[in-house]
């Protein structure tokens, strides 16, 4: 008959294997907001791409200016676009039908995605980024690169 303490033994290591010490393949759980002219940035998309090419590119979706993805540490280029609602100016009866009423269109400043200016450095210690975006395309303070 085995000892109450022998028996706890492999409970024990498997909780600790489970609970871990963070993630084990390398990459960075990263968080942050995501706000336009002071408003969040309700829908949209995300993307860090390793500036060295080494590492992978992450992305994910921002939703109520939020997002959270798993990032390669190092420096990135980071991609950010917006996308608003709009009602179609004249939809058929068909589109009406299967409630295709509404185009969405890309709203932020092509510094921000297209030809994105903005940089961070992913690591350990920072995880958290805050994007304040404008409609006039200007880099938050800290997220050129220099």
């Amino acid at each position: 008959m085995l000892s109450r303490r022998s028996s706890w033994g492999p409970i024990v290591l498997l909780v600790i294997g489970l609970l871990g010490c963070g993630r084990t393949d390398g990459l960075i759980s990263v968080t942050g907001v995501v706000t336009f002219n002071g408003e969040p940035v309700e829908d949209g998309a995300i993307s860090l791409m390793p500036i060295d090419g080494k590492g992978v590119t992450a992305g994910g979706v921002i939703s109520s200016g939020r997002f959270h993805i798993a990032a390669s540490p190092g420096k990135a280029s980071v991609l950010i676009y917006g996308n608003k609602k709009e009602l179609k100016p004249n939809p058929t009866q068909q589109d009406i039908e299967w409630g295709m009423t509404h185009n969405s269109r890309q709203f932020l400043p092509a510094e921000y995605n297209d030809q994105s200016k903005l940089r961070i450095d992913v690591s350990e210690t920072q995880r958290h980024f805050d994007f304040d975006l404008n409609d006039q395309g200007e880099i938050p303070a800290g997220m050129t690169g220099e």
